[in-house]
């Protein structure tokens, strides 16, 4: 039975949820890393119109984990693919380790990465917008409802 699970989830995962994480969880360790949104976010904000900042602009507004160490991103990329590979072996519905990873990165890059980091810069810049700072809370609590939902689904397919 191990040996089939393992050809199922070697061979026929859904990439999507995969790739929704990875891109997650990259973004997350290169602002951990080199700050790269929040240097963006600065640059924008302070920007004289120099032919120079123009071009550190243009390449910082690229997808910042696109320019990570090759290291950092394969390491990072290959430990999620194992992590969800052995969730997969030890698990007996496949489909629950993809209940738990959706829960997880649908969560995350719908309603939490847009509202946190709304909220940092809104505390880091001074620009306070009534309207916005509602709609980031408004995300970020339908984000836990998100993420308790899709998880409890996992949790009961595990227990029932």
């Amino acid at each position: 039975m191990i040996q089939v699970s393992f050809i199922v989830v070697l061979f026929c995962h859904i990439p999507f949820l995969f790739y929704a994480g990875k891109e997650g969880l990259c973004i997350v360790v290169d602002e951990l890393q080199r700050n790269s949104i929040s240097k963006a976010l600065t640059l924008k904000l302070s920007q004289d119109g120099n032919d120079s900042e123009i071009e550190v602009q243009k390449k910082a507004d690229r997808m910042a984990y696109k320019d990570m160490d090759m290291t950092t991103y394969v390491a990072v990329s290959l430990s999620l693919y194992a992590l969800e590979m052995i969730g997969a072996i030890l698990v007996n519905d496949i489909t629950t380790v993809f209940d738990f990873a959706s829960a997880i990165a649908v969560s995350f890059i719908s309603f939490w990465y847009p509202s946190i980091y709304y909220l940092i810069a809104e505390k880091r810049y001074g620009k306070y917008n009534r309207r916005y700072h509602n709609v980031a809370w408004f995300l970020n609590m339908l984000g836990v409802f998100n993420f308790a939902l899709g998880i409890s689904t996992g949790v009961l397919s595990i227990v029932y």
